[in-house]
C-alpha cells in the first residue's frame, strides 16, 4: 500500500465540481441576458416588420 501524502483525490473532484459549477452559471447568465435583450428588443418595435427589409432592395427612390 503506497502513501498518497493523505491526498485522495477530494482536490481534484472539488476543483472538477468548482469548475462544473462555474460553466453552469455563466451558460445560464448569458442566456438570462440574451432573453432580456431579445425582451427589450421585441418591446422596441425591432421585430415588427421583420419581412420588410428584403423588400426595400426593389423599391425605387424617389
Amino acid at each position: 500500500m503506497s502513501y498518497t501524502g493523505g491526498n485522495d483525490g477530494c482536490d481534484e473532484l472539488y476543483y472538477t465540481v468548482g469548475r462544473m459549477i462555474t460553466y453552469i452559471a455563466s451558460t445560464l447568465a448569458l442566456g438570462f441576458i440574451g432573453l432580456l435583450l431579445f425582451i427589450y428588443y421585441w418591446k422596441k418595435g425591432q421585430f415588427d416588420h421583420i419581412e420588410e427589409a428584403k423588400y426595400q432592395l426593389f423599391r425605387e427612390d424617389e
